[in-house]
């Protein structure tokens, strides 16, 4: 007999939303998905809605076994396995993210979890990251929130110890956290410069520190810092009489550096230290230069692509670092930029 359901779930990705319903009839499972802001992305977008949609089939999988019904019927199980056995890269590792309460960061942990791993979603804004454990969890993932400011040696000790304790081993690490001051050198006060390293470099710097005994012992481990297209180029504002950022753009070089120094040395251990070098993001500090149409104008000549990188994209970069699909790759950058430092 054929049994009929439709459901319709909603993921919100930031940006707008992925609806999917599924209609199954045996283990047929159909999707359509709607992009409420489909008009700003060219055709060349596809692919990532597609794969979009296939995430928004998880989820809607996940909601349908979870209604009851007299348990998991037999065609969610399949189906799920059968997507599980395609994408899950991080089965049974427990992973640590900074800066994990909003943006990138909050991605990132999303998409390790939907991939496996047990997520600890470490930042200094704990309602906000006490919210991303707990919509983790809710959809089926293992997540849980520590308070972690990265410029403190105390807050990463206690963090990895925390981590540790709750799930008994740290496999991978995402120094994610960041902040940035846009200035010229004259106006670039020392007090913001001290505050942007203190955050992106030394904040790294400690992050690293900290897991280096656990993943030592563990003879094991990925470690994926987070640089900026900056740190590959340092003047990015095409008009060159504009206030650049000395201080985001030395502090996102240096994390460059950092990672390889670190690869170098603790390869023998079985560490791996690589670096995600993204471009223009639509997080909360690229979005306002998308939605301006004149700053948008002065950047889009120079990104072959033609728009900016989606959160996810710079996830799934994430994700291929941290997991064994990379495991002969360790001290590299792995740029995202839509083509931007090519040209």
């Amino acid at each position: 007999m054929l049994v009929a359901l439709e459901v319709v779930a909603v993921v919100a990705d930031g940006m707008g939303a992925v609806v999917a319903t599924v209609v199954v009839a045996n283990v047929s499972v159909v999707t359509a998905v709607v992009d409420e802001d489909e008009a700003r992305h060219p055709p060349t977008k596809q692919a990532t809605t597609t794969a979009r949609a296939q995430r928004a089939l998880v989820f809607t999988l996940r909601f349908l076994a979870s209604k009851g019904q007299g348990g998991e019927p037999e065609w969610v199980a399949a189906v799920r396995d059968r997507r599980r056995g395609e994408q899950v890269r991080l089965e049974g590792k427990v992973a640590l993210v900074s800066g994990a309460a909003r943006g990138m960061g909050a991605t990132e942990a999303a998409l390790f979890a939907e991939e496996g791993a047990a997520v600890v979603v470490g930042d200094i804004a704990a309602e906000m990251g006490e919210k991303v454990a707990t919509a983790i969890s809710q959809n089926g993932g293992t997540a849980s929130f520590i308070a972690l400011d990265v410029t403190r040696e105390e807050s990463w000790r206690g963090a990895v110890e925390e981590t540790v304790d709750r799930y008994g081993r740290l496999d991978v690490l995402v120094n994610n956290a960041g902040t940035g001051y846009r200035s010229s050198f004259e106006d670039t006060p020392l007090e913001e410069w001290n505050r942007v390293n203190d955050v992106n470099l030394t904040g790294t710097f400690l992050g690293i520190r900290a897991v280096l005994p656990v993943m030592k012992e563990q003879r094991g481990g990925s470690i994926v810092n987070v640089s900026s297209v900056m740190g590959l180029l340092g003047a990015i504002y095409p008009d060159l009489s504009e206030a650049q950022a000395p201080a985001y753009a030395a502090s996102k070089a240096a994390v460059r550096l950092l990672t390889r120094t670190a690869a170098a040395q603790y390869a023998r251990y079985g560490i791996r230290v690589n670096t995600v070098v993204p471009g223009f993001t639509m997080t909360e500090m690229g979005r306002p230069s998308w939605e301006d149409p004149e700053r948008r104008s002065l950047f889009l000549p120079h990104i072959p692509m033609q728009r900016w990188a989606e959160p996810d994209e710079i996830a799934q970069a994430v994700l291929f670092l941290a997991s064994d699909d990379s495991s002969y790759v360790t001290g590299s950058d792995l740029v995202v930029d839509g083509g931007y430092s090519a040209v």
